[in-house]
C-alpha cells in the first residue's frame, strides 16, 4: 500500500477499517477460543503488572499483531511470496513482551524490561505451554521490542519484530487525549502502510471499549485480557 493509498484511507471510521481488514483476510481475524489459548495469566508477571501495561494492553496488542500479520500474509500470498512469518512466536511474544515492565533492580526499575521478559521466557517458557523450538525466537522478540533501532543487531530485524513493534506502538493510543502525551502514538514509528491507513482507527476503538478510566486497573490481568476478547468480538474482528 503506497503513501497515496494511504492517503485515501485517512480519517475513515473504525467501521471502514474493520471491513477493508475483513475483506483482505477473509472474514474474521481469529476466534475467541484461538486468542483465549494465548490468554496471560497473572502468575506471569513476577513483579506484577506494571501501569498501563497489564492483560488488557497484552490482548489489544496481540489482536492488533495477529491482524497485521493475517494482512501482510493475505498480500503476500495474492502475489505468491511467502513471508515465512512464525505466528506462534509472534502471538506469545505479543502477549509477553510486558510481563516484566514492573521488575525491580536494585530498588530501580529495570531499564531494559525486554531484556528481564526475555530472561524470564527462557527460565519458564515450559510453564507458559510454549514449543520449545520457538523458545529463542520469542526471546529475542521480547528482548529487543522496545530497543532505539539503532541498538537492535542487523540480524534480529525479522518480520516478527517488525510486527511486535508495530502493534506494540499501535496501542500508544491508550496515551492520548492528555492522559500521557509524551508518549502517545507517533505514525512515523510505524513500519506498514496498512497500519497507517487501517489499524489506527482499529486500535483507538479497542481501546476505548476496553478503558476502565484514567487511574483504574482491571483486577487482574486475565480480566484485561478477556475485555479485549469480548471488544473483539462486539467489533466483528474475533469470531465468538
Amino acid at each position: 500500500m503506497s503513501n497515496p493509498e494511504v492517503a485515501k484511507w485517512k480519517d475513515i471510521s473504525w467501521e471502514q477499517a474493520v471491513e477493508e481488514v475483513k475483506g483482505v483476510v477473509g472474514g474474521e481475524v481469529l476466534t475467541a477460543e484461538e486468542m483465549m489459548s494465548y490468554g496471560v495469566k497473572t502468575e506471569w508477571f513476577p513483579h506484577g503488572p506494571a501501569k498501563d501495561h497489564g492483560g488488557d494492553h497484552g490482548g489489544r496488542v496481540f489482536g492488533l499483531g495477529i491482524m497485521l500479520t493475517k494482512v501482510l500474509e493475505a498480500g503476500a500470498n495474492r502475489a505468491k511470496l511467502d513471508l515465512n512469518i512464525n505466528i506462534e512466536a509472534v502471538g506469545w511474544a505479543l502477549v509477553l513482551h510486558d510481563i516484566q515492565a514492573n521488575v525491580q533492580e536494585n530498588g530501580r526499575k529495570y531499564r531494559d524490561h525486554g531484556l528481564a521478559a526475555a530472561e524470564w521466557i527462557g527460565e519458564n517458557w515450559q510453564e507458559v505451554g510454549m514449543s520449545e523450538e520457538i523458545v529463542e525466537l520469542v526471546m529475542d522478540l521480547c528482548q529487543w521490542h522496545i530497543s532505539d533501532d539503532k541498538d537492535v543487531p542487523e540480524d534480529k530485524w525479522t518480520m516478527e519484530l517488525l510486527i511486535l513493534r508495530n502493534a506494540d506502538s499501535l496501542d500508544r493510543v491508550r496515551f492520548e487525549n492528555g492522559r500521557r502525551p509524551e508518549h502517545a502514538l507517533d505514525e512515523s514509528f510505524l513500519t506498514f502502510e496498512v497500519a497507517k491507513a487501517w489499524l489506527v482507527p482499529i486500535a483507538r476503538k479497542l481501546f476505548k471499549l476496553t478503558e476502565l478510566g484514567e487511574g483504574r486497573e482491571y483486577d487482574s490481568v486475565e480480566e484485561g485480557f478477556k475485555a479485549v476478547v469480548d471488544a473483539g468480538v462486539e467489533m466483528g474482528l474475533i469470531r465468538a
